[in-house]
Order: structure tokens, then C-alpha cells, then sequence
């Protein structure tokens, strides 16, 4: 007899998979068109911010407006859903359209001014800050509508935390043999948790990457495409595999 709860734990949700390949396509389309902007991976920009002042290049705007944009708009979808009536759950469709509204208008702005030519210009910065309030979304729907989700933006912790379980379910397979157990159950679902969102992270990366490559700015039409998809097709906002009832089925 097992559980729903018990199959939950095995991976991370439908929707958490699509939004780790929404903000891979995000993070890289920023980085390539605008010249080293992250919009996912938003402390990122820390770096580049700090590399450009050490070595006396010219700072981009979106680069030192992208943290505080990020945290007033993950704030304000907090402060909305807090003092909401409604379930938290039930912002989950609104907010994944606001997060395609948003990724609509990066790409309006970004192919209608071909802002990858004037990298730091302030079109460019609005571009980069509409792609930066979209993670924003994202991120707070996972943490405040979704919980228990895992991040799907910035991947530095499901990398750590899959390479934990993946050693340690290696080491317990190999204990097994002379102890008789098995890798720890709660190894198994972090690493089943975890290696599909590295996994949507990065072939999100390698597309966008590669559509940003061949057609330049058109590329910031793919993470709302995607976007798009994720509000359009209701499987995939399933996330049974996140938050589960505690009905038994045989």
C-alpha cells in the first residue's frame, strides 16, 4: 500500500520542472542580449557589477537596479497573497500569466528597440527589468502559492543538494552489501527532487543560448513562449509531486 504523499516525494512537480526551463531560457537570453545581465540567477549580478567597477568598464543600469527590482516585486507578490482571502494555490494561474505578461513585454521592448545593440542604454534596462520582475514572480509563486517547492532559479543550492544525495545514495548502495539497508529514503527524494530541475535549468540555458545566437533579439521571444506554454496547458501546473493530500489509493 503506498501513499500519494509517498509518490510525491520521488521528483519536483510538474510546474517547478517547466519554471526551471522558463528561467534558464530567461537568465541566458538576459545574459547574451544585454551583455551580462542575469535575471534568474539575480545575485550574479553582484559579480559583474563588481567586476565592472574593479576593472573600470562602464556599469549597466539593469545590472545595478536587477537585486532591488527583484526584491520589490517578490516582495510585493508576498505582500499580495499574504493579505489575500483567497488560498494561496489559487494565485498560481495568475501569477504564471503575470509572469508571461512580463516576459512578453522584455521581448516588445528588447525586439522593438533591439536593445542588444545599446546594451546600456535605459531601454535596454527596462528590457532586462521586466526579464528580472518575471523571476521575481516566479519565485515568490513557488515560495508563498507552492510550498515545499524547490528553487528553480538560482541553482548554486540544487546543485549542492543534489550532489549530496547523489554520494550518498551511491555510499548506501555500497554500505548495502554488508550492512543489508539501503540508501536512506530522504536521499532518494532529494536527488529525485533535484536533478530534473538542474537538468530543465540547463537545456533552458542551452536553448535559449542557441536561438539568441541565430536570431538576436527575436531570442527574447522564446521564455515567453515557454511562459506561455506553462499558462496555457494545465498539466503542467500539476504539483502533486510538491504538495500532495494524505489520501491512500491501493
Amino acid at each position: 500500500m503506498t501513499t500519494t504523499h509517498d509518490r510525491a516525494t520521488t521528483g519536483p512537480g510538474r510546474l517547478p520542472l517547466a519554471l526551471s526551463v522558463v528561467a534558464g531560457l530567461t537568465d541566458v537570453t538576459t545574459f547574451v542580449l544585454l551583455h551580462g545581465v542575469f535575471s534568474a540567477h539575480i545575485t550574479g549580478n553582484l559579480v559583474v557589477l563588481a567586476a565592472d567597477v574593479g576593472t573600470g568598464r562602464s556599469v549597466n543600469l539593469a545590472s545595478v537596479l536587477a537585486i532591488p527590482c527583484f526584491v520589490a516585486v517578490a516582495a510585493l507578490v508576498t505582500a499580495v497573497i499574504t493579505r489575500s482571502a483567497r488560498p494561496a494555490a489559487s494565485w498560481t494561474v495568475p501569477l504564471l500569466t503575470a509572469q508571461a505578461v512580463l516576459l512578453a513585454g522584455a521581448a516588445a521592448v528588447g525586439i522593438g528597440f533591439r536593445v542588444s545593440t545599446h546594451p546600456g542604454t535605459a531601454l535596454a534596462a527596462i528590457t532586462g527589468l521586466l526579464a528580472v520582475a518575471a523571476m521575481a514572480v516566479q519565485n515568490a509563486l513557488l515560495h508563498v502559492a507552492v510550498p515545499g517547492s524547490p528553487t528553480t532559479a538560482v541553482m548554486t543550492g540544487n546543485v549542492v543538494e543534489a550532489t549530496v544525495a547523489g554520494v550518498r545514495v551511491l555510499l548506501g548502495r555500497a554500505g548495502s552489501r554488508s550492512s543489508g539497508r539501503g540508501p536512506d529514503p530522504a536521499d532518494r527524494a532529494a536527488w529525485r527532487r533535484t536533478w530534473p530541475l538542474l537538468t530543465g535549468f540547463l537545456a533552458g540555458c542551452l536553448v535559449g543560448a542557441a536561438v539568441c545566437g541565430a536570431v538576436d533579439d527575436l531570442g527574447s521571444l522564446a521564455p515567453f513562449a515557454a511562459a506561455l506554454v506553462v499558462v496555457l496547458v494545465p498539466a503542467l501546473r500539476n504539483r502533486t509531486a510538491v504538495r500532495a493530500p494524505a489520501d491512500r489509493t491501493s
